[in-house]
């Protein structure tokens, strides 16, 4: 029976994504400029050029902002689909190389590991990176029935 790791499902991919905050987000950039404002001297006030240099600089962080989470669904969307791809293979025959060794077997299923690397495990037995497998064949009748 072949599993997909629950950790991997991209639902829990984007959690993931969205704990990550920004402590100098737009809120914080916002805060500054008010607080600015409020205290600057009424008799020599906040050049007009200036304050339109920090609108377009807060303009600027809310656009890459908008940009940075695309980005991440963008991001997480693809490793989604490269695992849906790569579990095609399982059931299939295989043949695969690394530094240390080499050898064949049936895929029995795929995950990420905790590096990010696709990853596909081997007659239930070993996993190797999936950038090391060298010929994908149709299994054979002996290792469909184990």
């Amino acid at each position: 029976m072949t599993q997909i790791d629950p950790s991997l499902m991209l639902s829990s991919q984007k959690q993931q994504a969205k704990s990550q905050s920004n402590p100098l987000g737009q809120e914080a950039f916002l805060k500054l400029l008010i607080t600015q404002l409020q205290h600057q001297d009424p008799t020599n006030p906040m050049e007009d050029r200036e304050y339109i240099a920090q609108l377009a600089t807060f303009s600027q962080l809310e656009q890459l902002t908008q940009l940075n989470a695309t980005m991440q669904y963008m991001y997480l969307d693809q490793k989604s689909q490269q695992l849906m791809s790569l579990s095609e293979l399982i059931g299939k025959h295989v043949t695969w190389k690394n530094e240390d060794k080499e050898g064949s077997g049936e895929v029995t299923a795929v995950k990420y590991d905790k590096n990010g690397e696709l990853i596909v495990e081997i007659n239930r037995d070993e996993w190797i990176k999936a950038g090391h497998l060298l010929q994908i064949t149709q299994a054979t009748q002996t290792e469909k029935e184990r």
